[in-house]
């Protein structure tokens, strides 16, 4: 106003949009988006008008997912992962990928590795979307081994550390050593690497050299003497 002073004129002014399929506006100057475009927003106050022009853009989401070995479930890390449009993505060590902004609507994850099969998925995505693919080994062609998981280091063999059962046990592989922490026995006659497939050592069995002179109970809760 001439006075410095402000009056609001919203719902005085006349508004008008130049493309209503793209964007309409309302008496009170709320404006709705329709579709994707663009659009100029108008409001006239007696002799005064302003325009606001608006793009309108489709909203967009984040795919992710993993690539795993289909035989042993391991992840493949280096693994080439495409999505239609977009640039191929290599999997992390831990098997992952990510694609950002990604358009809502039908797409076709496909992913590759060396060794194995190439394999696709299509997903509908409408939100922040995750697609997985297992990969099957090529017929005749040794797969890459996928990321390992850390292996426990093997458990040491402190003296007093001794397992109450009879020695020698009986075993798949001949007379068990040692008895691991996941419940199987080992054969292992390299102390160091005994259990270490297997959460490591739980108690030692045997007498002899590799135990070191560590004496053995009398109980075998297992049945097996």
């Amino acid at each position: 106003m001439s006075t410095g002073t402000t009056q609001d004129v919203t719902s005085q002014a006349t508004w008008q949009s130049s493309n209503p399929s793209i964007a309409v506006v309302n008496s009170t100057g709320v404006v709705t988006g329709m579709s994707v475009g663009e659009s100029d927003i108008s409001a006239t106050y007696q002799t005064v008008r302003g325009v606001l022009h608006v793009s309108l853009q489709p909203p967009t989401f984040t795919l992710t997912g993993t690539i795993t070995d289909a035989t042993s479930g391991g992840r493949l890390s280096g693994a080439a992962v495409n999505l239609a449009g977009r640039e191929t993505v290599a999997t992390d060590a831990a098997g992952a990928y990510s694609f950002a902004n990604v358009s809502g609507g039908s797409v076709t994850v496909t992913a590759a590795a060396s060794g194995y099969q190439t394999a696709n998925k299509q997903a509908i995505v409408s939100a922040d979307t995750r697609v997985d693919l297992a990969l099957a080994r090529a017929t005749g062609t040794p797969a890459p081994a996928p990321s390992p998981s850390p292996s426990p280091a093997p458990t040491p063999a402190p003296g007093s550390n001794i397992c109450t059962v009879s020695s020698p046990i009986a075993a798949p592989c001949g007379t068990a050593t040692a008895r691991c922490n996941d419940g199987s026995y080992s054969c292992s006659q390299n102390r160091s690497g005994t259990c270490s497939q297997h959460n490591g050592v739980s108690c030692w069995i045997c007498p002899g050299p590799l135990c070191n002179g560590l004496t053995v109970g009398t109980d075998l809760p297992w049945g097996v003497k």
